[in-house]
């Protein structure tokens, strides 16, 4: 019963985050023009190439613009569900917030992101999301397409995982920076087909985890990448690894006394 009650506050809260921005429409519609000048651009740069070449490592234009469109829907919505990660160590850890999470009912992950939904990155998800629509639908796809929604979220879940250990780092090695934007840069490397590098960095790039945010998933859509099936069971082993060291560390926490 109380963890139900606990879920159902956590879940309007969530609500009212999400519903936030809208209270600013002009904000609202500016965000929504900024991320589709973004995608543009990015759409363009791919065009402009494969413009000069027929093919980049095997793959059509199609191909790379669904996997580019698709770690940039696992972007936003990470965006959008995983600030508060972004900002554990410096936030929560050094400035001694997390005390106050820790007062609360529930697991004080779980509060750090509800309070953190940031109802701003909703545009850009919703543009990535229709880029990757627009690519599966040129790909023609058909029912298949339906297998974009479990492996989105499975991609999301292998990102939120990593930010988790870089996050529950802090609790180790206590610092006021934070070490979450360096997974950004390094997830950067997946917008495109990974025979593109070479073997030791490709195979770098897959036990890193960075190849299950698009490149696996997506391939295996498109019918180039023959593992795919492992993707889910990865998704859910790196998340529940991702919690355990986490709780690791909130069991080493010392409050801050703030």
């Amino acid at each position: 019963m109380l963890s139900t009650l606990i879920a159902g506050a956590a879940a309007r809260r969530a609500w009212v985050q999400l519903r936030a921005p809208l209270r600013y429409r002009a904000d609202f519609y500016t965000s929504v023009f900024g991320n589709v000048i973004v995608l543009a651009v990015g759409g363009v740069m791919i065009g402009t190439m494969f413009h000069h070449i027929p093919t980049l490592v095997g793959w059509t234009v199609w191909e790379v613009i669904f996997l580019w469109s698709w770690l940039e829907t696992v972007v936003a919505f990470t965006h959008l569900t995983c600030a508060g990660l972004l900002v554990f160590n410096r936030q929560y850890l050094v400035n001694g917030e997390l005390d106050r999470m820790l007062l609360r009912p529930g697991d004080p992950l779980l509060g750090v992101i509800v309070d953190n939904v940031s109802g701003q990155e909703l545009p850009g998800c919703f543009v990535a999301m229709t880029a990757l629509g627009v690519a599966a639908f040129q790909l023609g796809l058909g029912w298949s397409a339906l297998l974009i929604v479990p492996g989105v979220v499975g991609s999301l879940a292998v990102f939120a995982s990593i930010l988790i250990v870089f996050a529950s780092l802090g609790f180790h090695v206590r610092h006021s920076g934070t070490a979450v934007g360096v997974v950004f840069q390094a997830a950067s490397y997946a917008r495109y087909p990974f025979e593109l590098y070479p073997r030791p960095v490709r195979m770098l790039l897959i036990l890193g985890l960075l190849g299950f945010l698009a490149y696996i998933p997506a391939g295996t859509l498109l019918g180039r990448v023959a593992m795919g099936w492992v993707h889910l069971p990865i998704a859910a082993l790196c998340l529940a690894g991702a919690y355990g060291f986490y709780r690791l560390g909130l069991n080493r926490y010392s409050s801050t006394g703030t």
